[in-house]
């Protein structure tokens, strides 16, 4: 069969796209052999990626980018009753913190996990409260001669898990903080993980019922163990076996949701592009209608730019610009981006935008 003409260029023009797209891809694959998005260091100044996966989303608040979870990735926990008892509210993601633990810092993993943790008057952490290590717990529960006494002064109980006749105002009021190790598995700039610890509060059972108890009554602080000396009197208060809760404490803080959620978050967060490759910032002034907005254009290094591109050319699609630990913005990439200039349009507020601009030109 004879093909018409007209079927012909339209045969040859397929074909020519064909191989314009696979002259494309070749170029790119050639140009990107060798790029890899490795972890790197964190910087105050960064370009951030965070993949559809996290469970996260960006929203746009007082003119400031901000990272919450998804309604349905970071489901609640349901009580033996049924009903919910943590997750339910959509939390805002540390980025000062998720930056660092990208970067492998301890301290900023040790932060992540607590502000990811649905904070209540019981598992505040207050500095008055005395802190232990989990060690430290472990030997005085074992019976160590020095740390056994100071355990129980702490809490306010015996060593049979009875309650101490005399209160002891801070068991009472905070409890103690105990040091927890814990593994935040998610790659970053020194590893894989990061060890480090979670701090977390604990307080006796009857130091809890009683706390509860008080907390709709006026007292002074002679009235308060006149109050305590009833509670224990009148109350059917079992003993409590301390070694058994608290090695449940343990495994449960190794294992929390917190945890789990925050290692989540930061497997599927990178830094695209940190300070060192990034070579000049600039703002322009944009007027539309009477509406000031700010350009912020970025130049990057080699190295910077084929990361960006690396990233674009995998199918990444949003990254956020980061200005010591705050999202200024948020870019939808729509194509590779294979340019060392890339420019953040219509950023609303215009002292993010100087500060970002002032940061990385003050350091160069």
């Amino acid at each position: 069969m004879k093909l018409r003409a007209s079927t012909k260029i339209l045969f040859r023009f397929i074909g020519l796209v064909g191989l314009v797209y696979i002259g494309n891809y070749g170029y790119t694959k050639l140009k990107l052999q060798g790029v890899d998005l490795n972890p790197i260091p964190s910087s105050d100044f960064c370009l951030l990626a965070i993949g559809p996966k996290a469970g996260v989303r960006t929203i746009v608040a007082n003119q400031m980018v901000q990272i919450v979870e998804s309604s349905d990735q970071f489901k609640a926990d349901e009580s033996r009753e049924g009903g919910a008892e943590s997750g339910s509210v959509k939390k805002r993601i540390p980025v000062k913190e998720l930056i660092g633990v990208l970067g492998g810092d301890v301290e900023s993993a040790e932060i992540f996990v607590r502000k990811m943790r649905d904070i209540n008057e019981e598992n505040e952490n207050i500095d008055e409260a005395p802190i232990w290590t989990k060690v430290d717990v472990e030997k005085a529960l074992n019976g160590d001669p020095v740390l056994q006494p100071k355990l129980c002064h702490d809490l306010n109980v015996t060593k049979d898990g009875k309650p101490e006749p005399i209160l002891n105002r801070l068991a009472f009021f905070y409890g103690i903080r105990i040091k927890i190790p814990i593994t935040l598995k998610a790659p970053n700039a020194k590893g894989l993980d990061i060890k480090t610890v979670d701090v977390v509060n604990f307080k006796p059972r009857f130091m809890s019922l009683f706390y509860k108890d008080m907390q709709t009554k006026f007292y002074s602080k002679a009235q308060l163990q006149n109050y305590y000396t009833s509670f224990i009197r009148d109350a059917s208060l079992e003993p409590q076996d301390l070694k058994d809760t608290l090695n449940k404490v343990f495994t449960r803080t190794e294992e929390s949701d917190e945890l789990k959620k925050a290692s989540w978050i930061a497997s599927h967060a990178l830094i695209v592009v940190n300070q060192p490759m990034v070579e000049s910032v600039a703002m322009e002034t944009q007027n539309d209608g009477g509406v000031k907005t700010y350009d912020l254009k970025i130049r990057l290094s080699p190295e910077g730019k084929n990361r960006l591109w690396k990233f674009s050319a995998d199918g990444g699609t949003q990254i956020l610009v980061v200005s010591k630990g705050v999202a200024i913005a948020a870019a939808t990439i729509g194509t590779q981006l294979n340019s060392q200039e890339l420019v953040i349009k219509q950023i609303a507020d215009q002292r993010l935008v100087e500060e970002a601009v002032s940061l990385v030109s003050t350091k160069k």
